[in-house]
């Protein structure tokens, strides 16, 4: 009993001093987010979510979504300042998005929920989807370029298998694992009951031995880091705020997986092991040749198991050409991360382009390019109707060109010199053509035919001039006709040189 006393007095001291040299390291090394765009998201189930958008100003780049690991946030992209990978692509025109998932610091629950309550399922189906459809709300693209790094990459392989890659132009996975038999052996025992029933002590910890094992270059299987290929610039600051407190939930998710040796959602129904091969997915995945946790054999046999042909698979190692045997976490910002890493995945991004938002504009043009000529009618429907009545039947003239197909072709050749007379502006050169056919029916007493379709064919096309013809009797009509071209000279063209080509 009084050893057990002891025990526990150690323990809470232990505790004290843990808790003293965070709240100390936590003044030391506060937050700073490098951009001014910082938005929150919420949820179907009401959680507050934080989004930060990196991009040149005013930039409208290809959108790309970056999420982070286990126990990290979107600090695995931004560290250190100039040299992430949100840094890289957005300086080459990318917009980039990173998001902090339920149970990161940065996030906020509903009432009824902890960040004990967070499941793997969260991110797939509630999480994930959010965030895309506020990317597209906000860009106007219709897809956009994933990049996920350690749980972050199996979470992407996860909602190809929900949800469909129709929203996925390209996707990026920095040591994703496939498989946790082999991370379940690598833990302690002891830290794996500490990362279940308390969470925060276990973040705090890490955090407070995360500066002792930088500084002495010390290597622990919790931090599954090349130590050898840390950037200079990257200090204690980027280090202590990239690491995150675990969800107990999602751990006991990977334990079990672990232990099955499949991963599966939603009560098993859902096999994500068993539908890798099937996922239809450019798949861009890049592993570390000396990751402890996802060891190349693991991902090899992933990789080739893929039936899908659109795939690229790329082990960062100084076999390869590299600056090093990058390691799990390094693979995010190692010190020739630049040209081993980050070029690779921009070059990926080119070659599956994000679908541009001019392609809803050009549908909106072509249709505003149709709409004046299909109100064109209509417009010259008003204009008859402001018309006097007498100069109803030219306007209907205008209004319906089809009325030349109405007259007998034999007559054509006696109406084109009318038609020279007028070559710029042929509606008026119907009008003269009637107007000399109806003025001299003694010259050609076939002329008569031709009055009939014209006087006919508004009345049966243009119902606006239809009631005037009908109301009159047939001599008033010819009479109102031989009127017409009397008062056209004066308003729209000179008769006199159209004399001789109707005796002719």
């Amino acid at each position: 009993m009084i050893c057990l006393g002891w025990l526990l007095f150690l323990v809470l001291i232990i505790a004290a001093v843990a808790i003293a040299w965070s709240r100390t390291l936590a003044a030391l090394y506060p937050e700073k987010i490098r951009t001014a765009e910082v938005e929150h998201i919420s949820t179907p189930d009401l959680w507050d979510l934080r989004m930060c958008r990196y991009r040149k100003e005013n930039s409208s780049g290809e959108p790309v979504l970056l999420v982070h690991g286990l126990n990290s946030n979107q600090n695995t992209f931004s560290s250190p300042a100039g040299g992430g990978l949100v840094d890289y692509l957005s300086e080459r025109g990318y917009d980039c998005w990173t998001l902090d998932l339920r149970g990161t610091r940065s996030s906020n629950y509903p009432a009824g929920y902890g960040r004990d309550t967070v499941t793997f399922e969260d991110f797939v189906w509630r999480d994930l989807p959010t965030a895309i459809a506020h990317i597209q709300k906000t860009t106007g693209r219709s897809k956009v370029h994933y990049v996920g790094h350690s749980l972050g990459g199996l979470l992407l392989y996860a909602y190809a298998q929900a949800h469909g890659v129709d929203k996925i132009a390209s996707g990026t996975t920095l040591a994703a694992p496939t498989q946790f038999t082999t991370i379940r052996s690598l833990l302690p025992g002891i830290m794996v009951q500490m990362v279940l029933h308390l969470p925060w002590l276990t973040g705090e910890m890490l955090r407070c031995v995360l500066p002792i094992v930088r500084l002495t270059g010390t290597k622990l299987s919790a931090f599954p880091i090349n130590m050898s290929n840390v950037p200079e610039s990257m200090g204690l600051v980027d280090f202590y705020n990239l690491l995150d407190n675990p969800a107990p939930g999602v751990h006991a998710e990977i334990f079990a997986w672990g232990d099955r040796g499949e991963i599966t959602m939603q009560n098993d129904t859902i096999n994500i092991s068993g539908g890798f091969d099937d996922m239809k997915l450019p798949l861009l995945a890049v592993y570390a040749a000396s990751d402890p946790f996802v060891p190349l054999v693991s991902a090899e046999a992933f990789f080739k198991g893929i039936r899908h042909g659109d795939k690229k698979m790329i082990v960062c190692s100084t076999e390869n050409g590299c600056a090093a045997d990058y390691g799990h976490c390094d693979l995010a910002f190692g010190r020739e991360g630049a040209k081993d890493v980050f070029e690779p995945v921009m070059q990926w991004m080119k070659a599956h382009p994000c679908p541009k938002a001019a392609a809803v504009e050009k549908v909106v043009a072509a249709a505003a390019k149709a709409a004046p000529e299909t109100d064109k009618p209509k417009a010259a429907k008003v204009a008859v109707a402001k018309k006097p009545a007498a100069a109803k039947e030219s306007a209907a003239a205008k209004e319906k060109p089809a009325v030349k197909s109405a007259a007998a072709p034999k007559k054509a050749a006696a109406a084109k010199p009318a038609v020279k007379a007028a070559d710029k502006a042929p509606e008026k050169a119907a009008v003269v053509k009637k107007a000399a056919a109806v003025k001299k029916p003694a010259a050609a007493k076939t002329a008569t035919p031709v009055e009939a379709p014209t006087a006919k064919a508004p009345a049966a096309k243009a119902p606006a001039a239809k009631a005037p013809v009908a109301a009159k009797p047939a001599a008033a009509a010819k009479k109102k006709a031989a009127a017409a071209p009397e008062k056209a000279p004066a308003t729209k063209a000179k008769p006199a040189p159209r004399k001789p080509a109707a005796k002719e």
